[in-house]
């Protein structure tokens, strides 16, 4: 039996794919050249580059992590070169998201309005399963604990410890700056920048305590 809740996202569902999509399907087939579309935009767009079949693919920053999680697939799909391993630490929001060195293989982040913010962030996981302080998740070549909890029980901060240097080789990092993805450098040990979707604010000289 379908509670209001699940009435409404249905209803949205419908919405989506019977109203809106064929509008706008009409309006790219009438302007096939033009400005890049929003979800052209916030697609994770890497060069022909060989090299990165060796390495793993950092994006620190995205608008929809979930959607810039699909390069792999298109770029397997387009006949280009896939990454090694990618790794999607936290999304892009008003307010920034404060990246802080803890050490030399340390990030933390802080969102300024927590993780899983949006439903598509917590397609992944529901809200019904929430995340504790102290939680760890190992991926390869990564683990992530989570170090702090939103009021209403989503990660609010969470350090990203990965098993190499962050200026290691093997690591190649973007971040998200509109209109599209942009190289990131990881700020020196002890130190913080906040990402908007504009630019990087550098603080330097902040105390960053490891996990």
């Amino acid at each position: 039996r379908f509670g209001c809740w699940h009435r409404a996202f249905a209803g949205l569902l419908v919405a989506i794919h019977l109203v809106i999509a064929p509008i706008g399907l009409a309006l790219r087939s009438a302007m096939p050249i033009g400005p890049k579309s929003l979800a052209e935009m916030i697609q994770v767009q890497l060069p022909e580059d060989a090299a990165i079949e060796g390495q793993s693919l950092v994006v620190v920053t995205a608008p929809m992590p979930i959607l810039a999680s699909y390069l792999p697939e298109r770029r397997a799909l387009a006949g280009l070169s896939v990454p090694a391993h990618m790794r999607v630490l936290a999304p892009s929001q008003p307010g920034g998201v404060t990246v802080s060195r803890a050490d030399d293989r340390t990030l933390v982040i802080r969102p300024a309005q927590g993780f899983m913010r949006l439903v598509a962030d917590r397609l992944a996981r529901n809200l019904n399963h929430p995340m504790s302080a102290g939680q760890r998740v190992e991926v390869t070549g990564m683990t992530v604990e989570v170090l702090e909890l939103t009021s209403d029980g989503r990660p609010a901060a969470a350090a990203f410890m990965f098993d190499v240097s962050l200026e290691d080789a093997s690591l190649r990092w973007l971040c998200w700056r509109y209109p599209g993805f942009a190289p990131f450098v990881p700020p020196p040990v002890g130190t913080t920048v906040i990402l908007t979707s504009e630019a990087a604010i550098v603080q330097a000289g902040t105390n960053v305590a490891a996990p």
